[in-house]
């Protein structure tokens, strides 16, 4: 058994509790200690919510730990925030738990994936003797602890055959059981099933995060990324906010990220009221003139990063949680590339996709005629900070045109295929001349899903490379008749 003083379970849907760790569940029952079990969503995009909650209850009445408490969040809506980070903090606290159960880094679902992050970043918020037990549901994850479910399996199995909705969709008894009795293979032959655990005390879960164990990426997107260091290069997050209407969801963004080393600094009017931490991020505000333009703000944010990298990010944009990682990664094999760029996809103003995606190859000439790079989907070096790579803070129109060019005089853009950033196409931008990416519920890259939405297919905005190679020839021309 895994001994605690008191269990809380992380359900993201009403049977992951009995699914995932059952059989831990009933065995904390028989050896007397409290379980409490959060089912965070209501499970209404695959069933009748009411009719979950029953089964649920019911499972619960087999297991014996009591009810589970519903916390009743959309189905494939559940989003990480810092509200939700505290309540789960607060509930660590009140049921006095020092062992906390919640799906592991590998799972696909995007629930389970917010799940898990929920309750990394609340566990490290705990007291240093709460650890944290991963389980498995829909991927098999890699265990330091197996639990021996062969006094427990016919109890299990009557816990989860009480979810009758759902097993009329998939034979979910017969997966888990096969999962069960595949994680006996390295235990004596007595042992006839098992339920799989990756537990982590506080330290260990803390060094887990700073060296990238617990990153969370899309599907294919771990090919892009670095390999984990003990000490990464610090990168700094510069935020842009105006009237802090998307702020949340960039900075929720930001405290999902995967590469561990960041800080993140907003520059703001004062309209807005900034969180003590952006995640496990420090943050820090930079109260800018209300009336001074966003390329100023932008160099005053330049003068205050720390780090070795910087990312601007504007507040109605958001990245997805392994874009930090993904870009970082190039600029740490390649010491003399000093601007990495990848594409991003276009969003409505509510979120929705649009099926378009921005990622066209840095073309000084676009740069000339709109901001056809959005200013997230680039990362470079602070190097170029000293080298009059600067925004124009004259022309609320064009603040970013300068930087641009000036940063294509000074090096090269190596563009890093693939799409892992989100640019919201507000009233009035023109999606050709201001490119603006995209969220999606349907792939868990996305942070925050609108319920139930699907990701059409990503057609990449063109432009011709006729036009474009005689616009760069001519701009080329040009620069040699005046330069001075």
């Amino acid at each position: 058994m895994l001994p605690a003083r008191a269990a809380l379970v992380i359900a993201p849907h009403p049977d992951d509790e009995v699914f995932g760790c059952g059989g831990a569940i009933a065995s904390h029952v028989r050896h007397g200690q409290p379980v409490c079990v959060l089912v965070l969503t209501d499970g209404a995009l695959y069933g009748d919510a009411a009719v979950r909650q029953l089964e649920s209850n019911a499972a619960a009445a087999v297991l014996g730990y009591g009810l589970p408490e519903f916390w009743a969040f959309p189905d494939r809506g559940l989003r990480y925030s810092e509200a939700l980070v505290t309540r789960l903090v607060d509930k660590i606290a009140a049921t006095g738990s020092d062992l906390v159960y919640a799906p592991s880094p590998w799972e696909i679902h995007p629930d389970h994936r917010q799940a898990h992050i929920l309750a990394v970043e609340a566990v490290r918020r705990s007291a240093p003797v709460v650890r944290l037990a991963f389980y498995e549901v829909g991927a098999p994850l890699r265990p330091n602890l197996l639990l021996d479910l062969t006094p427990l399996m016919d109890t299990k199995e009557a816990a989860m055959r009480c979810f009758a909705s759902q097993l009329q969709q998939q034979d979910y008894v017969g997966h888990i059981q096969a999962l069960n009795r595949y994680r006996s293979y390295t235990l004596s032959h007595q042992v006839l099933a098992a339920e799989a655990y990756w537990v982590l005390t506080a330290k260990a879960l803390d060094q887990a995060w700073h060296t990238g164990m617990l990153a969370m990426t899309s599907p294919g997107g771990l090919a892009d990324m670095a390999a984990p260091q003990d000490h990464p290069p610090l990168v700094s997050v510069l935020v842009r906010s105006v009237d802090g209407r998307f702020l949340p969801d960039a900075l929720d963004s930001i405290a999902l990220q995967a590469y561990p080393n960041i800080e993140v600094i907003v520059a703001h009017s004062g309209a807005v009221c900034l969180p003590a931490k952006c995640g496990p991020f420090a943050l820090r505000g930079l109260l800018c003139d209300g009336s001074g333009s966003a390329g100023r703000a932008a160099n005053q944010l330049m003068t205050q990063a720390r780090g070795e990298f910087l990312l601007f990010l504007d507040e109605d944009d958001w990245l997805m949680p392994e874009h930090v990682a993904r870009l970082a990664g190039v600029l740490m094999k390649q010491p003399h590339t000093r601007a990495v760029f990848t594409g991003v996809r276009i969003a409505q103003e509510a979120g929705w996709p649009t099926g378009e995606v921005c990622a066209f190859p840095f073309d000084e000439v676009l740069a000339l005629e709109a901001t056809a790079v959005p200013v997230h989907a680039v990362m470079f070096s602070r190097q170029l900070c000293d080298m009059d790579c600067q925004f124009d803070d004259t022309s609320p129109d064009n603040a970013d045109w300068k930087f641009w060019t000036g940063i294509a005089k000074q090096t090269f853009f190596v563009n890093l295929a693939g799409t892992s950033a989100a640019r919201r196409n507000r009233e009035g931008r023109d999606p050709l001349r201001e490119p603006v990416p995209v969220r999606s519920g349907g792939e868990p890259a996305f942070v925050h899903p609108p319920a139930a939405s699907v990701v059409p297919a990503m057609p990449t905005l063109q432009v011709s490379p006729a036009r474009t190679g005689y616009l760069a020839s001519l701009l080329k021309t040009l620069r040699l008749i005046f330069k001075p």
